[in-house]
């Protein structure tokens, strides 16, 4: 695999005396990072800080994802904190990682400031930065929030992809605004963006929360005409209908 090809070139440099450089380091952490090698990662970021070598944006960005990836929010924005006390310049990437380390601790309000800040230093969020952001505003609850970034993506010509769909049809629903939820996913359709099961299981739930189970069965049946995957979730949601109105038992 690819950790496995940097690691030898890696050893191979130590074992002949190479000078080792932020570069080596940068391309090592960053394969680490991407195939979820999150600890080996840091600490390869680590020895490099040890041996007093320079960074480079590159390194510290795979770094911050490594610590994102491992769900250490906090250490993600520290590492994001001590780069910009540095000579190592951010960039859209570095936004990137930190924002998507927020989404994965839950912590809507630094990704906002975080988006905020890149808007201060003139640098345009990409689709990345938009979905972490809308995806953390979605698991908090705050889909007003989560709809404003939503627009905003359109405003600044940001395009949108169904990690993007899936996270505001997510935040509309989990704000118990179901009609939203189920306009954005006709929106959707109406686009010809390709549903996943996220997408439909979303859908799906924003139907029986608002008691349409006519369209809980159409979506459910539509998922096969698609070929689109229906998992556990989407099974229980069409059994929970069908019990509901009576055309099951429990004990069935």
């Amino acid at each position: 695999c690819a950790f496995r090809v940097c690691l030898i070139a890696f050893s191979w440099h130590e074992m002949r005396r190479y000078q080792l450089n932020c570069y080596h380091y940068g391309a090592v952490i960053d394969v680490c990072a991407k195939t979820c090698m999150w600890t080996r990662a840091l600490q390869f970021f680590s020895d490099m800080m040890k041996r007093k070598i320079e960074s480079s944006t590159i390194a510290v960005n795979a770094a911050i994802s490594a610590c994102g990836r491992g769900g250490k929010w906090e250490d993600a924005l520290q590492l994001f904190k001590v780069m910009g006390q540095s000579e190592v310049e951010y960039d859209t990437v570095s936004f990137g990682a930190a924002i998507s380390a927020c989404d994965k601790g839950v912590a809507c309000g630094r990704a906002l400031m975080l988006l905020d800040m890149m808007s201060q230093r003139k640098m345009q969020p990409n689709t990345i930065a938009f979905n972490a952001t809308i995806t953390a505003c979605a698991k908090e609850g705050k889909w007003e929030r989560a709809v404003q970034l939503f627009s905003a993506m359109a405003r600044s010509q940001v395009e949108p992809s169904i990690i993007t769909f899936n996270a505001i049809v997510s935040a509309c629903e989990h704000g118990g605004e179901w009609a939203a939820a189920l306009a954005l996913f006709g929106v959707m359709a109406e686009n010809r963006v390709e549903l996943d099961t996220i997408t439909y299981n979303t859908a799906l739930d924003a139907c029986d929360k608002a008691g349409n189970w006519e369209t809980v069965l159409q979506l459910f049946s539509e998922m096969r005409l698609r070929g689109v995957r229906r998992c556990t979730i989407t099974y229980q949601i069409a059994v929970g209908v069908a019990v509901r109105q009576g055309w099951l038992t429990q004990s069935a």
